[in-house]
């Protein structure tokens, strides 16, 4: 059975994993043009998606990681997600660059989108920013490493349960 077991945990370390990725957020007015000049940070995840879309009233097909949740503060105030907001995908990274990522604030809706040759944009119903972004993969543990503690594990889960195993220390003297 333990060896059976064994196998069982070496084949699932080789099998790919399909997790979230986990993303550290942050943005800045780029230039100010209004009263506030907003700032945020946070942390979202994503998954990556493959698949027929409808973007932007056309089936297109797609690639890319959809956001699966979101937090962070706009100046200091909590952020709320708003998944499935106005699109079927509200939120994606595209090349690491946000698309239509929206979230409110106060119950004011925004929206980071990146707008060809003007950049990436912070917009609400009553005014629009572009603003600096930067998003980085917050690293995850590398595969060998938990496969690594696992087989660990289940050895001393091994040794701990058969009471026949003993290990004497024999001195190199009496040899």
């Amino acid at each position: 059975m333990k060896v059976f077991a064994f196998f069982v945990l070496v084949l699932a370390a080789l099998v790919p994993a399909h997790a979230d990725t986990l993303w550290d957020f942050s943005f800045s007015p780029n230039e100010c043009f209004s009263a506030s000049c907003p700032s945020g940070s946070g942390q979202f995840t994503t998954v990556r998606e493959t698949g027929l879309f409808d973007l932007e009233g056309s089936v297109t097909p797609f690639i890319g990681d959809v956001l699966t949740s979101l937090t962070g503060t706009l100046d200091g105030q909590t952020v709320t997600w708003i998944p499935g907001g106005t699109n079927p995908i509200t939120g994606w990274l595209e090349a690491d660059v946000p698309q239509d990522i929206e979230f409110s604030v106060d119950g004011v809706t925004y929206f980071l989108q990146y707008d060809t040759g003007n950049g990436i944009f912070l917009t609400s119903s009553a005014e629009g920013e572009t603003v600096n972004w930067s998003a980085v993969e917050v690293p995850e543990p590398a595969a060998v490493w938990l496969l690594l503690t696992a087989l660990l594990l289940l050895a001393s889960f091994a040794f701990r349960s058969s009471p026949n195993l003993r290990f004497e220390m024999h001195s190199l003297h009496n040899v």
